[in-house]
């Protein structure tokens, strides 16, 4: 423990007043899959628009680079 009190303090910058997604509502899927051992589990996480194009992908919550 410190001897003394310690105040810690930010300054946050407003970036943005708002924002708005056109349309409001936006259809995706979410497609996790599993594959390895338990041990070493390898963790796919796929995001996918409603025609089924690949947005991004996540391994082990890494996202994968794009070409």
């Amino acid at each position: 423990m410190p001897e003394d009190n310690i105040t810690l303090s930010a300054i946050y910058k407003k970036v943005a007043v708002s924002v708005k997604v056109v349309p409001e509502s936006y259809t995706f899927a979410v497609i996790q899959t599993r594959a390895g051992n338990r041990k070493n589990p390898v963790i796919t996480t796929e995001i996918k628009n409603k025609e089924g194009k690949l947005i991004t992908r996540y391994i082990n919550g890494v996202l994968e680079k794009r070409n």
